[in-house]
C-alpha cells in the first residue's frame, strides 16, 4: 500500500508532495518557509509608510507644494506607488489636491 508520499523527507528544508487520499487528481506541496532563515531586519510596511509620508511633508515644507513626479523621483518609488501613497495622504487629511490632471500640486492640509 502506497502511503501517499511520492517525494520523501520530512527535513525543513526539503520539497515534499502528497497525494491527497480524497481526490486523487489533487496533490499537497509543502515549501520551506525561506522568511524564517533570514535574519536581516526589515521594517514592517506601517513603518515605511509613516517614513515615506514624513519624507513627502518634509518636501512640501521645502517649497510649499509637491507634484507626483517629484515623489517619484525623490522616494526611487514608482509612479503607482506615489499615487498610493498621495492618496493616501490626501485621505488621511495630511495634504490636500490642488488642480487636476498633471498640474495637480499637494500641499499641506
Amino acid at each position: 500500500m502506497h502511503d501517499g508520499n511520492i517525494l520523501g523527507g520530512s527535513q525543513p528544508d526539503t520539497v515534499t508532495l502528497q497525494v491527497n487520499n480524497a481526490i486523487r487528481d489533487a496533490f499537497k506541496i509543502s515549501l520551506p518557509n525561506i522568511n524564517i532563515l533570514s535574519s536581516s531586519f526589515s521594517p514592517e510596511p506601517f513603518d515605511i509608510l509613516i517614513t515615506r509620508e514624513n519624507q513627502v511633508m518634509q518636501l512640501i515644507d521645502q517649497k510649499g507644494y509637491i507634484q507626483r513626479k517629484e515623489v517619484e523621483l525623490a522616494l526611487n518609488i514608482s509612479q503607482q506607488t506615489s499615487v498610493l501613497l498621495l492618496r493616501t495622504m490626501v485621505n488621511k487629511g495630511l495634504v490636500k489636491k490642488v488642480g487636476a490632471g498633471k498640474l495637480v500640486k499637494y500641499t499641506r492640509a
